[in-house]
C-alpha cells in the first residue's frame, strides 16, 4: 500500500519528478517487474524498521524502569498462580517514567532502528533513480534496450562500487530526522494508553470544565502533571 506514495516521495526528492502529477505519471509507465523490486525493497526496509524500534522500546523501558520492573515481575508471577488480576493492571500502569522519559526512550530507540536500517534506504533511493535513469534512456533511445534495475543489481552496484560503507551513506541524518518522529510517537502512544485505562482522568477534567470547584481543576491538573513528571508533587 505504501509502495506507491514512497516512490513518488523518493522521485520529488531527488528532483526526477517537476510535480506530483508527473511522478505519478512516470510511475504508471514503469513496468510491473519495475513496481515488484520496489516493493520488495521497501518491505526489507520497513518490516525490520518497525519490529526494531519496538523492541529496543521495550528493552529500555526494561533497563530505566528496574525497581518497576521488579514489582511487575512478582505481580506476573503471582496473577499466574491465581492471583488478583487487577493488581497485575495496576503494576503495570505504574510501570511508567512519564511523558517526557517515555519521549526520550523512543527517540532514542527510533534513531537506533533507523540507523541499523539504513541499507536497505540506500537501496530503495538508488533503486527509485537508476529506474527512473533507465526509463529516460528508453526515452531517449527508442530503438535500444536500457539495463532494467533490480533489487539485487542495485544491492550489487553499491557494494562494488561503494563496498560496505556505501549502505550506511546518510545513516546520521536518517536517525536524526526519525528520532523526533518516533519519540513524539511512543508519547503519544503511552499517554494515550495511560488515559484509555485511566478514565477517571478524562472525567476530573470534565468535572473542572463543568463545576466551578478549584478544587476539582486542582485535582486534574496534579493528576495529569504527576504522569508527565513522576517527581510532582502537589
Amino acid at each position: 500500500v505504501r509502495v506507491p506514495a514512497e516512490l513518488v516521495n523518493k522521485r520529488l526528492q531527488l528532483g526526477l519528478s517537476s510535480s506530483f502529477g508527473s511522478a505519478l505519471l512516470d510511475i504508471r509507465s514503469q513496468p510491473f517487474s519495475s513496481i515488484r523490486s520496489s516493493w520488495l525493497a521497501v518491505l526489507f526496509r520497513d518490516v525490520p524498521f518497525g519490529a526494531l524500534q519496538i523492541a529496543f522500546y521495550e528493552q529500555f523501558k526494561l533497563l530505566a524502569l528496574a525497581p518497576e520492573t521488579k514489582v511487575l515481575a512478582t505481580t506476573v508471577i503471582s496473577a499466574a498462580t491465581g492471583g488478583d488480576a487487577s493488581e497485575l493492571t495496576n503494576a503495570m500502569l505504574s510501570a511508567s517514567g512519564g511523558l517526557w522519559q517515555d519521549c526520550l526512550l523512543g527517540a532514542t530507540a527510533g534513531m537506533l532502528a533507523a540507523v541499523i536500517t539504513t541499507p536497505p534506504d540506500v537501496v530503495v533511493t538508488r533503486l527509485s533513480s537508476e529506474q527512473t535513469s533507465a526509463s529516460s534512456s528508453r526515452a531517449r533511445n527508442s530503438g535500444g534496450e536500457a539495463r532494467r534495475a533490480s533489487l539485487l543489481s542495485t544491492t550489487a552496484r553499491i557494494y562494488e562500487e561503494e563496498g560496505f560503507v556505501g549502505f550506511f551513506r546518510g545513516s546520521v541524518q536518517r536517525g536524526v530526522y526519525y528520532a523526533p518522529l518516533i519519540g513524539i510517537f511512543f508519547a503519544l502512544y503511552e499517554a494515550g494508553r495511560h488515559l484509555a485505562l485511566h478514565p477517571d482522568t478524562i472525567l476530573a477534567w470534565l468535572d473542572a470544565l463543568h463545576v466551578t470547584s478549584s478544587a476539582a481543576f486542582d485535582h486534574a491538573a496534579s493528576t495529569l502533571l504527576s504522569y508527565v513528571d513522576p517527581g510532582y508533587s502537589s
